[in-house]
């Protein structure tokens, strides 16, 4: 970590759970595909506690709960109604959470450059951002379906720090999970949580580097991660 006043030059977010609210869009199309193979739908709650690992591992764990377990081949099938409804339906219930887009527009006013880092495909996070108005804030989205493997491991957020031109020396995470915060540490970035994520667990048992109760708090995070340098 670096000691200038100018640290981060970059942060890296999550997607769902952190800057938008989407479970009930994919508890949707999950409850679909559910309903497709004679099962009963799950409660947006639930859904939410499997979001974070890609729309296979979704498909998976939904089944799952449902005391069913699908083969890849199977997994691979159900993806694809999966996506299709799911890209035309993606902002149907989702919202930006509270402090977002207040807090992307005043880093896209400033010298910070912002990136999604997602296990969610490329094409379906565009179409949320887009929708939501927030697309252009961002000087890369980068998701699951890049070629890289999913988070945590850490090779698409170095694609994603190489592609604005920093390293982890200057840049830090912004998520919700038990996922982020191994992503974070995969990728020796520092990182901050919000606590209404996509999580069973507590935020301080996440063992993230600093806790913000809302995205408006980011600034006051990293003067806190600088604090302890």
């Amino acid at each position: 970590m670096s000691n200038t006043e100018n640290w981060p030059a970059c942060i890296i977010f999550d997607l769902d759970g952190t800057l938008v609210h989407s479970a009930p869009d994919l508890a949707t199309a999950l409850n679909l595909v559910l309903d497709m193979e004679g099962q009963k739908p799950l409660e947006v709650d639930e859904v939410a506690l499997m979001i974070g690992a890609g729309v296979p591992k979704l498909i998976e764990r939904g089944f799952t709960a449902r005391g069913i377990t699908l083969d890849q081949a199977k997994i691979e099938e159900l993806t694809k109604p999966f996506l299709e409804y799911y890209d035309a339906h993606a902002t149907d219930l989702t919202k930006l959470y509270d402090g977002a887009e207040e807090i992307l527009k005043h880093y896209a006013d400033s010298p910070m450059k912002i990136a999604i880092c997602t296990n969610k495909p490329t094409e379906a996070a565009r179409i949320i951002l887009a929708d939501l108005g927030v697309a252009d804030y961002f000087d890369v989205i980068m998701g699951g379906s890049s070629g890289f493997p999913k988070k945590p491991d850490p090779q698409v957020v170095h694609a994603c720090m190489k592609e604005m031109g920093v390293d982890s020396s200057n840049c830090i995470y912004v998520g919700d999970s038990e996922t982020d915060v191994l992503t974070a540490r995969n990728s020796e970035l520092p990182i901050l949580v919000v606590p209404y994520g996509y999580t069973a667990a507590k935020p301080e048992d996440l063992k993230a580097d600093g806790v913000i109760q809302n995205l408006r708090d980011i600034p006051e995070g990293i003067e806190a991660l600088k604090a302890k340098v």
